[in-house]
């Protein structure tokens, strides 16, 4: 009966003692709504200042955004949709690395019958920690996370603004 009991200890010892710690990174759903803008036509320039290792990543998202979820509505007016800058940095801190996007986006709607300028100036930035051990898909994981956090908040901003 000991034996049994020996085997049964040592078994699991060995188990729970050998199980490496997983780090579980969760994907990021954003909630972006379809944003309608009360105007005719819309006019995209994302020629503006891309710069960093996740910039041309960051853009490929923010035009699909655009072209997905803003959408115009209305009889009369225009929307300039201006990129200034993307800047994104990864950076070694103690024990892991730190991910930061930074935005800055201009939203002008202009009405020819009221003769009226509205701007809607953006600018945002979004950053991760990660610590300790992770992997490359950990990684990209995280970026995306960045990247839609910091689109959710260009949409909600754009949202209250135009509503």
């Amino acid at each position: 009966m000991v034996k049994y009991l020996a085997i049964i200890f040592f078994s699991f010892f060995f188990t729970t003692g050998c199980q490496k710690e997983l780090l579980l990174i969760e994907k990021y759903e954003p909630i972006n709504e379809d944003i309608y803008i009360n105007v005719v036509q819309k006019n995209i320039n994302l020629n503006g200042v891309a710069d960093g290792p996740h910039a041309n990543n960051f853009l490929t998202s923010l035009e699909y955004w655009i072209n997905n979820n803003i959408k115009t509505n209305g009889f009369d007016g225009l929307l300039d949709i201006n990129l200034i800058s993307i800047f994104s940095s990864e950076m070694l801190i103690e024990n892991g690395i730190r991910i930061q996007i930074d935005l800055d986006l201009d939203f002008i709607i202009s009405k020819s019958a009221l003769d009226s300028k509205t701007l809607i100036n953006f600018k945002g930035s979004e950053f991760v920690e990660i610590f300790g051990q992770f992997s490359i898909n950990d990684k990209n994981i995280e970026v995306n996370n960045v990247m839609n956090k910091l689109i959710e908040r260009l949409s909600n901003k754009i949202s209250e603004e135009v509503n």
